[in-house]
């Protein structure tokens, strides 16, 4: 196993030459503006002015209002599995409710709203309790190699509170917390994930620490950006591999972000069934988890 070492987030206090280097010289940190009361629960209490990009990718458009219940989509759709799409947290300290570690903690410290946003087949329950065994995206890399930080080992799913409907006939139910998605039977689970972690990928958070507002925003705050990107390493008996969290990103679950999340997922299903639209291609087998 990789050695690792238990810390809070990276901080500027004494600007090391990568911290410098990630600063424009001039720049001041503004102060936060509180959102919510002192001892909120609430992830995001204070306020910067950041923009970051919302979910999806607007140069598609909407589909029609009749894209499920047109007879083009119903002669084609032949149902296949169920994938359940959802959002999942952790980090809250019950003992010490001030102290909060997981990406609860990850987004105090970046006064962002951060969520790991999959797809699983199956008991969401499972899926989690295998997310958390892994203690997913629970390391940043520190001067010294791999950090370790706590609170990753309890995920939860979170309430889904979306602004919008599904489509009538969407192959879309928004549950309690989850979107239950009937797939065709043209698209597996593992191509339905890439897909969708494709059509979020500007919202990912290590993706997104590496633009420009990412490295403006940690400056704010006194962090040097690429201290801030999550890892996981894996264990598989004497070996091990070590990959970026991806799955961690900018939104919330509830709202306007809520929403997308559903227009994105019925714009993958009507996309796989419809002739002529385009899908992507993957090449991502990985049948020995190197």
């Amino acid at each position: 196993m990789i050695k690792t070492k238990t810390s809070a987030a990276s901080r500027v206090d004494r600007p090391t030459k990568r911290a410098r280097a990630s600063r424009k010289i001039g720049t001041t940190a503004p102060g936060l503006r509180r959102i919510k009361p002192q001892h909120s629960a609430a992830a995001v209490t204070e306020y910067l002015p950041t923009p970051w990009p919302a979910l999806g990718d607007d140069r598609q458009g909407p589909l029609p209002d009749d894209a499920f219940t047109a007879k083009a989509f119903t002669s084609r759709f032949e149902p296949g599995f169920k994938a359940y799409v959802y959002a999942a947290g952790c980090g809250q300290n019950f003992r010490n409710p001030a102290q909060a570690g997981g990406l609860l903690g990850v987004a105090r410290d970046l006064k962002l709203p951060l969520y790991k946003i999959s797809a699983t087949q199956g008991d969401l329950r499972d899926r989690l309790d295998e997310v958390s065994t892994d203690r997913y995206a629970s390391e940043t890399n520190g001067a010294d190699g791999p950090v370790c930080q706590v609170g990753f080992d309890a995920y939860t799913a979170q309430v889904l509170r979306p602004d919008r409907r599904p489509l009538d006939g969407s192959p879309v139910v928004v549950q309690t917390r989850c979107l239950e998605v009937h797939l065709p039977a043209s698209l597996s689970l593992r191509v339905f994930e890439k897909e969708l972690h494709a059509a979020m990928s500007r919202s990912s958070l290590n993706r997104w620490l590496d633009s420009p507002d990412g490295r403006r925003h940690c400056d704010m705050l006194g962090l040097v950006a690429a201290d801030q990107k999550r890892f996981t390493t894996y264990a598989f008996g004497a070996g091990h591999r070590r990959s970026e969290a991806q799955e961690i990103y900018i939104a919330r679950p509830r709202g306007r972000d809520a929403g997308r999340l559903i227009a994105i997922v019925e714009r993958i299903v009507h996309d796989a069934v419809m002739p002529g639209e385009r899908r992507m291609r993957h090449g991502w087998r990985c049948r020995s988890q190197r």
